[in-house]
């Protein structure tokens, strides 16, 4: 699978967490989660599952503050 592929199932969880009107943002933009990076650098072969994963365990809601 290609980088835009999953950019755009990623993305889809990014909206819901924090609205569509903010997900560039959240790519964009530097996360602690991420060593300061923006999780659009991650996106690519090795790196997109920490991406993946850091979303979903807050997508499921057991994610702390």
């Amino acid at each position: 699978m290609d980088d835009k592929y999953h950019y755009s199932s990623l993305n889809r969880l990014v909206e819901g967490l924090v609205g569509g009107s903010l997900s560039s943002d959240w790519w964009n933009k530097p996360n602690k989660a991420f060593e300061d990076r923006a999780p659009i650098s991650l996106m690519n072969e090795q790196e997109w599952i920490r991406v993946r994963d850091y979303l979903m365990f807050h997508a499921y809601g057991v994610g702390g503050s």
